[in-house]
């Protein structure tokens, strides 16, 4: 009797199975695209008008269905969980929550979706758009909306065949200033912000760092201009594109969405291509017209200059004569032009050498991380050699990241030189040009810190240098030795 009846139950098994399949939409996709068949009978400007700040399931009709593009992308980690959408027509900004991991795959930028309303959930808060697929209440006892479970998407999200090819109108060109005077009418919408760069505090750094982040367990790095406007870009760990970014000192544009925490404005990148920070610092650029100097900056020029390195050691290696301890100080960010000079330093000894002709401006190197004297009164430096055209730059941080600028400028003998009167916080301060032409003869630059503090905090940056490079009409010609960098103790009449 058992062995009669398996094949009966065997059948009626395989038939449940069939049926689960078929009611749970497991049943192999059509190799055709069609496009939504339902008509579209509202917009997101006007569902926005019949939504409050309160999560609570759609008020409008069951019926009610709007088109809108996607803008976002969650391939490189960030957007997790969410499409961020916009009106054709409008640019009415929404984010849909839903439970889809990698959704660039099914809706990447320029997708045109239809959305139907039945059934969701909704809320407008803080001018933030947002639908979901019901409440989700976290331990703390605060309500939040939820995702669109994964079996509903299909039902409530239904893509176009045909995507939008270029996103180009939907891409706000602006400043961080013009931002930060429209918050609300950039906040959800794809933006690119221009002529903008990391703040130097974070140079060297990696963009996201999991020992340095918020109570969320984000990082977050401040973006600048110019003119000193700021925001920030956020990453966490799910932001895999961006995990080990190293944050560099050039300029250019970033592309993302914005959003807006408290007062403060903070940016998401949806890949590591929206980073396109391929020009020259914003201080390099604003010193292409090489300007007017400083009036309150300038030198101090003394024949009777002592040549005899300082005191104490700048940093691990500032005599050059340990290398190693000298490229742990500068970090990540490495040394660029300059170069190990053995046998070519103060008497003999191992030096820094500039020699050619470098095709763009950017820091030799930063020193970073350093433990350093409290008392010091002025760093100092020895050189020998000639520069055409171009000189050198010193920056010198403070614990912010900010720093002043210690301009060479003309030099032919031992010199004191004065810092620019504010930090780059304030506008450029470096600029190039001069000439040097020391005679062959060794001289002593020095550079009175006054009451500026420099950092002291073992922390972030101390010291960078920084040559220019050459232009079409100007040369930037260097053969350069400089060594044993150090501080100064007494005071610097």
């Amino acid at each position: 009797m058992k062995t009669r009846y398996t094949p009966l139950i065997h059948f009626f098994i395989l038939l449940l199975f069939a049926n689960c399949a078929k009611n749970d939409n497991f049943s192999v996709p059509s190799l055709t695209c069609a496009d939504p068949v339902l008509q579209v009978n509202t917009t997101l400007e006007e569902v926005s008008k019949r939504i409050d700040d309160k999560i609570r399931p759609y008020p409008g009709s069951k019926t009610d269905i709007l088109t809108a593009l996607v803008i976002s992308s969650d391939q490189g980690g960030n957007f997790y969980n969410k499409l961020y959408i916009v009106d054709e027509q409008t640019q009415t900004p929404a984010i849909i929550n839903l439970e889809m991991t990698a959704s660039f795959t099914t809706f990447p930028p320029g997708t045109k979706i239809q959305l139907h309303l039945a059934n969701l959930y909704c809320i407008n808060s803080y001018g933030k758009l947002n639908f979901g697929g019901g409440i989700y209440t976290a331990t703390s006892g605060k309500q939040y909306i939820g995702s669109i479970a994964k079996n509903a998407i299909v039902q409530c999200i239904k893509s176009y065949c045909d995507p939008v090819p270029d996103l180009t109108i939907y891409n706000h060109h602006l400043t961080i200033e013009k931002l930060k005077q429209n918050t609300e009418q950039y906040v959800g919408k794809l933006l690119t912000l221009e002529k903008v760069q990391f703040d130097p505090s974070h140079i060297g750094k990696k963009l996201y760092d999991p020992l340095d982040v918020d109570t969320q367990g984000y990082t977050l790095r401040k973006v600048k201009d110019a003119k000193g406007n700021t925001c920030y870009i956020r990453t966490g760990k799910m932001s895999k594109d961006f995990v080990d970014y190293v944050i560099t000192a050039n300029s250019g544009t970033i592309t993302g969405i914005a959003d807006v925490f408290g007062k403060q404005i903070q940016f998401y990148p949806r890949v590591l291509e929206d980073l396109q920070l391929d020009q020259p610092s914003l201080d390099e650029l604003s010193s292409e017209t090489e300007g007017e100097t400083d009036p309150d900056q300038g030198e101090i020029e003394q024949e009777t200059i002592p040549v005899q390195p300082g005191t104490l050691l700048a940093f691990p290696g500032s005599d050059f004569e340990q290398w190693d301890d000298f490229t742990a100080s500068i970090g990540t960010t490495g040394l660029k032009f300059a170069t190990q000079a053995v046998g070519l330093g103060w008497e003999q000894s191992t030096g820094l050498a500039f020699q050619g002709s470098p095709t763009k401006t950017d820091y030799a190197f930063i020193v970073s991380s350093v433990q350093v004297p409290p008392t010091a009164t002025s760093l100092s430096f020895l050189l020998k050699g000639t520069a055409s055209k171009r000189s050198l730059s010193v920056n010198v941080y403070n614990a912010m990241g900010y720093f002043i600028a210690y301009n060479l400028e003309d030099v032919q003998q031992s010199k004191i030189i004065l810092p620019s009167s504010h930090t780059n916080e304030q506008g450029n301060v470096n600029q190039y040009k001069g000439t040097i032409n020391t005679q062959g003869e060794w001289i002593k630059i020095i550079l009175p810190l006054g009451d500026f503090a420099y950092n002291q905090s073992g922390q972030g940056p101390l010291l960078s240098i920084r040559f220019r490079g050459k232009t079409a009409t100007i040369a930037s010609d260097y053969d350069l030795i400089l060594d044993e960098i150090r501080f100064e103790e007494e005071q610097v009449d």
